[in-house]
């Protein structure tokens, strides 16, 4: 679409931007045989700067989504709000991983870099072992928050009940009237 060219310019453009920045400045050198950035101002400027501006986005767009999640849930019928903390709650838990807590682990170890004092060097340590955890199973999380629900059970159910049997007893999960559908035996 037309639109998606002129993201994509934003991004090169903003990005190339630091990397010009950078450049320009000579704030780079050989640290332990690695090319990196030398300088305190360019490492803030280059990580910490871009990374507090998007977990700032993320923040905010939660805050949108939450609030129209819970004007949507205002507005179901009464039989579907029984269970709307709940659902509330697992929904936002679930955003939450998919926008980025992870990330917010790895900022965090970003801010304790004092290799001098033990605590925080602790601190780092565990925010990095947070960060790496985390990390790897963020689509796990996901798909165990959307997907490991009593509809998809009773759906697998209803589905593998015609050839095992033993499936037929969790047929009910997910249905809406409390019965198992009726399926026609040939």
């Amino acid at each position: 679409t037309s639109s998606e060219k002129w993201f994509h310019l934003a991004s090169w453009t903003f990005a190339g931007i630091f990397v010009a920045g950078m450049t320009i400045s000579n704030s780079y050198g050989n640290i332990g045989g690695v090319c990196y950035l030398t300088s305190g101002l360019a490492i803030y400027l280059a990580f910490f700067l871009p990374g507090l501006i998007i977990i700032s986005a993320n923040v905010i767009l939660f805050v949108i989504v939450a609030k129209d999640i819970s004007d949507t849930l205002k507005s179901a019928p009464q039989a579907d709000r029984s269970n709307s903390s709940k659902k509330k709650i697992k929904v936002y838990a679930s955003i939450m991983l998919a926008i980025g807590l992870p990330w917010v682990f790895g900022f965090l170890m970003t801010i304790f870099q004092d290799n001098s004092n033990l605590g925080v060097k602790t601190l780092q340590s565990a925010f990095l072992v947070l960060f790496c955890i985390t990390t790897p199973l963020q689509g796990f999380f996901i798909f165990f928050s959307y997907c490991c629900n009593a509809k998809v059970a009773g759906a697998y159910a209803r589905l593998l009940g015609g050839c095992i049997p033993a499936f037929r007893r969790w047929e009910h999960l997910g249905s809406t009237s409390g019965k198992t559908p009726s399926r026609s035996r040939h």
